[in-house]
């Protein structure tokens, strides 16, 4: 049985901090080339994937849960740290952020379960019985008369 494990603020804080990367880059990105500025949802997403797959990596339950309170820390943490550096464009940037990390919970989530899926169906085909001898796949004429002709060399006594 899986041991149950709570996780703390700092889970979350780390989440943050790991989601946060994403758009400080970004913002320095398109600083210089202002035309990227129409991937940042896309980037924003992938912060928020990242910071939830990695959060229920460490959870045992309630996936979703974990991925929504990790998607809202990392936009809290985002604000404070953009806030400070006064890198936030706008409340739409606010707005963008939360929706896009929103998404990148989900989505993180459903990765991580879809992973976990396959690696529990990867147990289940490598945990088989042993096969037993009449079960067993018929070996090559060569190598029956090779193992008769052992057993024979075995059985004659040695005078």
């Amino acid at each position: 049985m899986k041991e149950e494990k709570t996780l703390n603020l700092l889970d979350y804080l780390t989440a943050g901090i790991i989601a946060n990367s994403f758009p400080f880059l970004w913002n320095y990105a398109t600083f210089y080339l202002p035309i990227l500025d129409y991937l940042s949802f896309i980037i924003y997403v992938m912060g928020g994937v990242a910071a939830s797959y990695l959060v229920c990596n460490k959870a045992t339950n309630d996936y979703y849960k974990v991925g929504l309170i990790s998607s809202i820390i990392s936009w809290l943490t985002t604000m404070f740290v953009q806030y400070n550096l006064f890198i936030i464009k706008g409340p739409i940037f606010v707005v963008i952020l939360l929706v896009s990390y929103s998404v990148g919970g989900y989505i993180g989530v459903y990765f991580y379960q879809r992973e976990k899926n396959k690696q529990e169906s990867r147990k289940e085909t490598e945990i088989k019985e042993p096969l037993d001898e009449e079960d067993s796949i018929p070996q090559s004429e060569e190598l029956q008369k090779d193992e008769n002709i052992n057993k024979n060399t075995e059985e004659e006594p040695n005078e």
